[in-house]
């Protein structure tokens, strides 16, 4: 049998080349080693077919099997996806940048990180917004402080997104990275924050005040006056939500607050409650 679909995926006609391929990429979850090598150089020639659609089915059986691949084939199937994700066709990249979300989870050192900056350099191109804010975040405890600034910034961007959904998302995912970030990552991740909170854009702004809130066991007492600087700027900001964002941000930190910091929070409140 797979003789046959192997010598398929090499016929003239590109719908039964997509066929095969597609039933190849189901028979690699019941393969042996010894066959999957076989297979996969069937596969890596599919993902530079001159059909659109059998490249897209030649990336789709390869990541079937993807958590079988290592050593030399696991690099040979990054540098397809990597160059896939360069592809003319849009639906060709989408499908490389799920590929790649997925295997991050088992990557580690220099592959990780090769991966990590081919889908930061294609941020703006993503098919599958939701899929990319969860696998960086799934792999969060992996991130090195550049990268935790580039994938904030992202998620920022998204954060600006006409998608409401996307926005929305976004601002999830900001929260849910703050959470997982710890040491260096934290002092990295700072910056990117305080400036999403003094954004324009009143939904980048509540994704940064709740990823605030979410950094709170992480801070120093030298960072935490910055935060609440930001903090109590936006308690007196126009947008509703952004205040209740930025209150309930002060409530966290508000055991951490000595001396000073307790006054001049006590001062921004009192303001607030004055007609």
């Amino acid at each position: 049998m797979l003789q046959v679909l192997s010598e398929a995926c090499q016929d003239t006609d590109e719908c039964i080349r997509e066929a095969a391929l597609n039933s190849l990429g189901i028979f690699t979850i019941m393969l042996e080693a010894e066959q999957l090598r076989r297979v996969y150089d069937v596969l890596f020639g599919a993902c530079g077919d001159a059909a659109w659609s059998v490249r897209i089915a030649g990336l789709r059986a390869l990541k079937t099997s993807a958590d079988k691949l290592e050593g030399l084939q696991l690099q040979s199937a990054l540098d397809v996806f990597f160059k896939a994700c360069e592809d003319g066709n849009e639906y060709v990249r989408g499908d490389a940048q799920n590929a790649l979300c997925d295997l991050m989870r088992q990557l580690e050192g220099a592959q990780l990180q090769a991966v990590l900056d081919v889908l930061l350099a294609n941020g703006e191109d993503f098919r599958d917004k939701y899929g990319v804010f969860h696998a960086f975040n799934a792999s969060a405890e992996k991130l090195g402080g550049e990268h935790v600034r580039s994938v904030l910034l992202l998620f920022v961007r998204a954060s600006r997104d006409e998608d409401w959904e996307v926005r929305r998302a976004a601002q999830q995912a900001i929260e849910t990275l703050a959470e997982k970030l710890k040491g260096e990552q934290v002092r990295s991740a700072l910056p990117v924050l305080l400036s999403a909170c003094n954004d324009a854009d009143k939904n980048v702004k509540k994704g940064g005040l709740r990823a605030l809130k979410a950094l709170e066991k992480n801070l120093e007492l030298i960072e935490l006056q910055r935060v609440l600087e930001v903090l109590l700027a936006a308690c007196e900001d126009v947008d509703e939500a952004v205040r209740q964002a930025a209150f309930h941000a002060i409530e966290i930190f508000a055991e951490k607050l000595e001396g000073e910091q307790v006054q001049s929070t006590l001062t921004v409140f009192t303001n607030l409650e004055t007609p």
